[in-house]
């Protein structure tokens, strides 16, 4: 890769040791590793974990970091810009837009939102070591790109043009000397190239960092949160340190809480329990949320889910949340018991419903099989997952920008976001095996939902999934008809296929008897061998 693309990193070094392989110079001893050096850019790493991700070249420097985990990161800056164009349209135009990155890794995620979103201040914390030269790398290429790219950071001075030469009157010293001074000064971090945007390299736990932060009086307007697996000491820090009407983008990656398979690690982590079922990856993203919401309120905030993103590498469950004044929120307290609540999961059949905490489970029936027994989860976010009008703002972000498939994505959150869906959905598999028939079309299953006057929206959880305000038995019962659609139109498929068949051969029969008027063959009495040689014989003719 570095021989054929010359945007690869090592692709320069590469260049030297071939021309060493090739015996160029008689001595190539420390000449050789001087021109090696000189033909890596400033600030080049020594190193293979390069990613390119929107523009960026980023130095991984070997930790922890998912390509597949791009989507993710797309959403979290669309959001970002929506916001800091919030800020920019309501409040003074001087006031700095900051950004928390609570597990930064090597700062890849970070630095996208210096480089897309606008950040005028960052903070990358990170608790490994050896990672903060790497940070700083990094944090230089997204400032150049935010200076090169005036759309992702109108305030960005492209002219700056930063000193190469960190001592512009260097005193006379031993050519050795020089050649250290050179060394040094050739791989360390970039510096700022872009003297608007200011960063802070932390190393530490997460939670105490923003308890530091709090203290010195130092909010942000979005805080990043990363975590691996699920730590609810870090969700229950982050919120002294988001500002007011401020977003944070949390996470969970422990599928065996989440999936029912580990009911007991759920009530531990979450404060809920948990069943296994049909839609327990969206019962993930609800838990989650869920549990924010609650640990909000008791700051007296309320959460807004922006998005919520279901990943199944890991898997990985992340929410972006806006916080808000529990007060100022629509229906004021009663809020968060509006939207949060309980989930009835039948015992003889994949349908279930979702019930308020104000309910009584006792009279509970099952509303395709109307079956009483039940097992109960949760509690659990039973609100909507996201907000279609910051999803229509992100996405008009992302048409700008050229990323079609956050549009795409986007596009199946927009979907999802109707808030007469239930929170749970079905897949076509159960369907199919309740309904006895091979596993329909999704297009065509929702097709048929939506005649019948169901609503009905894709999921981005599972492909084969659709979400639907009816029953189960309505799905399967369109599931039914969908197959004898099928059928139907396979059988009219074949009758015509049969006809056009007779009809060519009724064709090449009367070509024969015309050419044979003394034979008294008739059409049924010639051979299928004679047929076939009169076609053979046309086909020839018109090559």
């Amino acid at each position: 890769n570095a021989e054929t693309n010359p945007n690869h990193p090592t692709h320069s070094l590469t260049l030297a040791m071939a021309a060493a392989a090739a015996g160029l110079g008689p001595r190539p001893g420390l000449g050789l590793l001087v021109l090696t050096l000189s033909l890596l850019p400033r600030g080049a790493p020594l190193r293979l974990y390069m990613v390119h991700e929107r523009g960026l070249d980023l130095d991984t420097a070997g930790a922890f970091f998912r390509p597949e985990g791009r989507p993710s990161r797309d959403l979290a800056v669309l959001a970002a810009r929506v916001k800091r164009k919030e800020m920019l349209n309501s409040g003074p135009d001087d006031a700095p837009f900051r950004v928390l990155d609570a597990c930064a890794g090597s700062g890849a995620r970070g630095c996208r939102y210096v480089a897309h979103a606008g950040a005028d201040h960052i903070m990358f914390n990170e608790p490994q070591e050896g990672l903060r030269e790497a940070i700083e790398r990094n944090f230089g290429t997204a400032a150049a790109f935010a200076s090169a790219n005036p759309s992702a950071h109108p305030n960005a001075n492209p002219d700056h043009i930063p000193d190469p030469d960190p001592n512009p009157n260097p005193k006379k010293k031993r050519k050795l000397s020089v050649l250290k001074d050179w060394l040094r000064n050739r791989f360390k971090p970039n510096p700022n190239p872009n003297p608007i945007v200011t960063y802070e390299v932390r190393r530490g736990d997460a939670s105490r960092v923003f308890f530091k932060c709090l203290l010195d009086n130092d909010f942000y307007d979005v805080v990043d949160i990363d975590t691996f697996s699920f730590m609810p000491r870090i969700i229950q820090a982050a919120y002294w340190v988001v500002r007011r009407d401020g977003l944070m983008y949390v996470t969970a990656t422990d599928g065996l809480a989440s999936g029912g398979r580990a009911a007991r690690r759920t009530f531990e982590r979450y404060g809920s329990w948990t069943t296994p079922h049909a839609a327990v990856n969206e019962a993930g993203l609800r838990y989650l949320v869920g549990f924010a919401a609650e640990e909000a309120a008791k700051h007296g905030l309320a959460v807004r889910p922006w998005f919520s993103l279901y990943s199944s590498h890991g898997p990985v469950f992340r929410a972006m949340l806006r916080l808000e004044r529990l007060r100022e929120a629509p229906d004021g307290e009663v809020a968060l018991a509006d939207n949060v609540g309980l989930y009835a999961h039948c015992n003889h059949c994949p349908d279930g419903s979702a019930l308020p905490l104000s309910a009584d489970p006792g009279v509970w029936r099952c509303p395709s099989c109307g079956a009483s027994s039940y097992r109960l989860a949760g509690p659990l976010w039973t609100g909507p997952l996201h907000c279609s009008d910051a999803l229509d703002r992100m996405r008009t972000e992302a048409t700008a920008l050229g990323w079609d498939e956050a549009a795409e994505l986007l596009d199946t959150l927009v979907e999802e976001s109707d808030d007469a869906l239930p929170p749970y959905y079905y897949t076509t598999r159960d369907i199919s095996k309740a309904a006895g028939v091979s596993p329909p079309p999704l297009g065509d299953l929702m097709a048929t939902l939506g005649q019948s006057g169901a609503r009905v929206a894709r999921t981005h959880i599972d492909a084969r999934a659709v979400k639907t305000d009816a029953p189960f038995s309505a799905a399967v019962d369109a599931a039914r008809e969908v197959d004898e659609h099928r059928r139907r139109a396979r059988e009219a498929k074949a009758r015509a296929k049969a006809a056009a068949a007779a009809g060519a051969s009724a064709a090449a029969a009367a070509v024969i008897l015309a050419q044979n008027p003394t034979s008294n063959a008739s059409p049924s009495h010639l051979t299928r061998t004679q047929i076939r040689t009169q076609a053979e014989e046309e086909d020839e003719e018109e090559a």
